[in-house]
């Protein structure tokens, strides 16, 4: 139990050390406005790219097997999902780092202006490389389980250290004994 207030007052002192910098935070209105605007833009790209790659937002959730048409298409929509979000992220950092220099004002002034314009340019950034992200490992995962690479570790790994492991390696062990047999 102590542990566990512990760790939620460490947390606690994190969200309070990041929201007092954001206040201190010149682009304080930036960030604010990415908070609010970022899931709803997310939501939006995500529900158009998986219309897009043919993947209705019914089907995402869905556990069958995809069919044939868009098991063929998936290699030449996959690639185009992973530049999507692989040409967002430079976007993205670039983006947020010049709106936290050039911070966003409510004056009418060139440096206000530019402020505001890249600060869209950041929250439209995030919500496409979410969102495209997002379809990416949703959609890879319905055609093949352990597609993304990471994903599929992950469930290897949690495979090989849950119980069953203990079997596989008993079968391997007879397999490589049974083979020593014939040989």
């Amino acid at each position: 139990m102590i542990e566990a207030l512990f760790i939620f007052g460490l947390l606690g002192l994190l969200v309070g050390a990041t929201a007092e910098w954001m206040l201190a935070h010149p682009a304080f209105a930036t960030f604010m406005a990415g908070f609010v605007f970022i899931p709803f833009f997310t939501w939006q790209q995500f529900l158009a790219l998986a219309v897009r790659v043919d993947l209705p937002p019914l089907a995402v959730r869905a556990r069958r097997a995809p069919t044939p048409p868009e098991e063929f298409y998936w290699p030449l929509r996959r690639t185009a999902l992973f530049r999507d979000f692989v040409l967002c992220a430079p976007l993205l950092v670039f983006g947020w780092i010049a709106a936290a220099m050039y911070p966003a004002q409510l004056e009418l002034t060139t440096p206000s202006a530019a402020g505001w314009a890249l600060g869209a340019v950041a929250i439209f950034a995030s919500a496409h490389f979410l969102a495209a992200a997002s379809v990416y490992c949703k959609a890879s995962q319905w055609h093949d389980p352990m597609r993304p690479a990471p994903a599929g570790w992950y469930r290897k790994l949690m495979f090989w250290l849950s119980e069953d492991a203990a079997f596989l390696g008993r079968l391997r062990r007879e397999g490589a004994a049974r083979e020593k047999a014939i040989y």
